[in-house]
């Protein structure tokens, strides 16, 4: 894969964990999930076939609705871990996985929103 691929994988791969979880919380009765996949996936789909600047705007909402995302699990689990909450299975979902996923989100909504600058990935 050369230099320039890369950045183009990375939005794409991005939805990844939202689709994930989606197919999950619809098998057990929750659409809320692939609705919000839904929304995303057809903001990034309609922003791909705009313009430049279009695809920039999309790419930069992407990238913050992901650092926001990050920014609140961190949140919650520094509360969960913090409070004595009665019930064990909240703490319990704030595992290692838990934190590297929640760091990545965070790391490529930095890199997608700096990479959608005037010469980033928006071309």
């Amino acid at each position: 894969m050369t230099a320039p691929e890369f950045p183009r994988l990375v939005l794409p791969l991005s939805f990844g964990p939202l689709a994930v979880k989606a197919v999950g919380y619809v098998t057990i009765g929750s659409y809320v999930p692939l609705l919000v996949f839904c929304l995303f996936g057809g903001l990034v789909l309609c922003g791909g076939l705009g313009g430049p600047r279009a695809r920039r705007i999309t790419i930069r909402v992407w990238a913050t609705a992901l650092v926001l995302w990050a920014v609140t699990r961190l949140g919650l689990s520094v509360l969960l871990l913090s409070t004595d909450i009665g019930e064990v299975h909240p703490k319990h979902q704030v595992t290692a996985w838990y934190f590297a996923l929640t760091v990545a989100h965070l790391a490529l909504g930095i890199w997608l929103f700096r990479r959608s600058g005037p010469t980033g990935l928006h071309r």
